[in-house]
C-alpha cells in the first residue's frame, strides 16, 4: 500500500521531531 508507506514515513519523521 502506498498510502501506508507514506503515513509510516510522515508518521517516523514526526515522532523523530
Amino acid at each position: 500500500m502506498e498510502i501506508l508507506m507514506t503515513v509510516s514515513k510522515f508518521a517516523s519523521i514526526c515522532t523523530m521531531e
